[in-house]
């Protein structure tokens, strides 16, 4: 049974959420140590013994948030959009908590305590949110096109969120500053300024989505089959799943590149190039062609395949990246390499998302367990593992270049070895990538007709 077409209110204003949703956590992205540290005060040696606590226990809870979301009895709004309108005001309120703590806690290893409390609470929330928020793309509608419509617009305004909040946030730091004399109000008041925009979004999308997830009594006639996909059945669909490993597995070396760029960007224009001032302008126009990219995503995906768009942006970045190690000693050209590798980064991203969805429908098929939500939870293990993957190896690899921060200047040996790691590392992860998608792969369209055609089927004769 096909599932009605987009409205145009899915179209123009799925994202929003992300947009907005993002300030609220790009603030703490670049905002938090800083605030923590100077603003309230907290030692770094104790910020150092809280700081692994909290993520070691994220890492191990990240695969279960989709699970749970699976296995649970559904709301009266739906599965998935119920959780817009129960779990947003209260993340919400949790993250403003989190900036407030300091006001009453005068006791710093008090304070971290809460704040870790607070932190292992706010993550449930909004890993919640954020698995729920990216599954019901799936929900909404089967095609292809459609669905990287859906996820090219949030990958776009998750982009554009970061060009914005430079304009954003810090004109807000100083209005309220310049008003409240303690210090740590001013990032209180943009926070609750953030938080209630976020919880807006995504009441934004709980009403856009209206009508597109099954809800309270339609529900009810499948509500049996529903509960019985327990733990087990969804472990099953996600480890019998080879389409869904191959990706996951690609997903880890595209996510690895990005943490690489993030870490190594300011070491390349601080030493290899001798230009700090460029890494304003760097962030500033790598997230521009990325929005760019996300947005050339959906236009593409209507035109071809979903996995020929992937294969191509991924050898576009490919081809970037080299181009990049090229031009490694000049400011200009690498910047320009870069800026384009971003752009076809952002124009995967989506396609990763959708394939992500079409390995839910695949596990369905193959399983008969529907575990959209724990199957999409896998594509956020790629970022926490990426991310550890990125602390051990970027400091290992300074280390054996030779990078001394207590120089003044360093050695041509050691500006080599910074221009190979923010080129080669990032080469060869997406050369990985591509060879993975390319040829590991094996869902393509024709396969995702035919699953989808056998799932519709199995519908109508159960009912």
């Amino acid at each position: 049974m096909a599932k009605k077409p987009l409205s145009k209110a899915l179209k123009y204003l799925y994202g929003i959420g992300d947009f907005l949703g993002d300030l609220s956590m790009s603030l703490r992205t670049y905002y938090w140590s800083f605030f923590i540290t100077t603003v309230v005060g907290v030692p770094l040696p104790l910020q150092a013994a809280f700081a692994p606590i909290r993520s070691t226990i994220s890492l191990i809870m990240q695969p279960f948030y989709g699970i749970i979301l699976d296995s649970i009895k559904p709301m009266k709004w739906g599965r998935y959009r119920s959780i817009y309108l129960v779990f947003t005001p209260i993340y919400a309120v949790l993250v403003c908590m989190s900036w407030a703590f300091g006001l009453f806690i005068k006791n710093y290893t008090i304070l971290m305590t809460v704040i870790l409390i607070q932190g292992i609470i706010f993550n449930i929330f909004f890993q919640m949110l954020y698995t729920a928020n990216v599954a019901i793309i799936g929900v909404i509608t089967d095609n292809d096109a459609d669905k990287a419509l859906l996820a090219s617009h949030r990958w776009a305004a998750i982009n554009l969120c970061k060009v914005a909040l430079g304009f954003i946030v810090p004109p807000l730091l100083t209005f309220f500053g310049a008003r409240q004399s303690n210090p740590q109000m001013p990032y209180v008041t943009v926070a609750v300024i953030l938080a209630s925009l976020s919880l807006f979004g995504y009441m934004v999308h709980f009403k856009i989505t209206e009508g597109y997830e099954e809800t309270d009594s339609v529900e009810e006639s499948d509500s049996k089959k529903k509960k019985a996909a327990g733990i087990k059945d969804i472990f099953k669909a996600i480890f019998t799943n080879p389409p869904l490993l191959a990706l996951f597995c690609g997903n880890i070396f595209t996510t690895t590149t990005s943490f690489t760029f993030t870490t190594l960007a300011v070491y390349y224009y601080n030493y290899v190039v001798d230009l700090p001032e460029m890494m304003a302008f760097y962030l500033t126009a790598t997230n521009f062609f990325a929005v760019a990219g996300s947005l050339l995503s959906s236009a593409l995906t209507k035109r071809f395949p979903l996995k020929t768009v992937s294969v191509s942006a991924l050898l576009g970045g490919v081809i970037c990246l080299a181009i990049a190690r090229v031009f490694a000693y000049n400011a200009l050209g690498f910047t320009i390499a870069i800026c384009f590798f971003q752009f076809c980064a952002a124009t995967n991203y989506p396609c990763f998302i959708t394939m992500y969805t079409n390995c839910a429908l695949y596990a369905e098929w193959k399983t008969g367990t529907k575990a959209t939500a724990a199957i999409v939870g896998v594509s956020n293990l790629p970022v926490t593992i990426s991310g550890t993957i990125n602390g051990i190896l970027i400091p290992l690899a300074l280390n054996a270049v030779g990078f001394d921060a207590s120089l003044e200047i360093l050695p041509p040996t050691v500006k080599t070895g910074i221009a190979n790691l923010v080129t080669l590392l990032p080469l060869s992860y997406y050369v990985m990538a591509f060879i993975i998608i390319a040829f590991v792969f094996k869902l393509s369209q024709e396969t995702m007709q035919k699953i989808i055609a056998e799932l519709d089927a199995r519908k109508q004769a159960a009912n």
